[in-house]
């Protein structure tokens, strides 16, 4: 396959711009890996919430379909959206 000089100007365009955004964020989050990684401790319930039910039901579909170790990987990033999910909803007055 041949690519068109269009169509390597769209890819030089988009590797610019991708990396034009990256180094833009990269300033924005330098505040330390505990910021970036764990987003200063701040995520909301809901959010947790959301990711322990997805990451419960997907799991447990791997496990179905025989994918053994994508289905523990879900269901244990389940269960520690679910360990921070309980931790988190005292503070904001819910389980208190």
């Amino acid at each position: 396959m041949q690519l068109s000089s269009l169509h390597w100007w769209v890819l030089v365009l988009f590797g610019v711009t991708a990396l034009s955004l990256g180094l833009a964020f990269a300033r924005r989050a330098g505040r330390g890996t505990e910021e970036y990684f764990l987003t200063g401790r701040s995520m909301p319930c809901w959010f947790l919430g959301c990711a322990l039910v997805y990451s419960a039901l997907f799991g447990t579909g791997f496990l179905v379909y025989g994918q053994t170790m994508t289905g523990i990987f879900n269901m244990v990033v389940a269960a520690v959206s679910g360990w921070g999910l309980f931790r988190v909803l005292p503070r904001v007055g819910f389980l208190s």
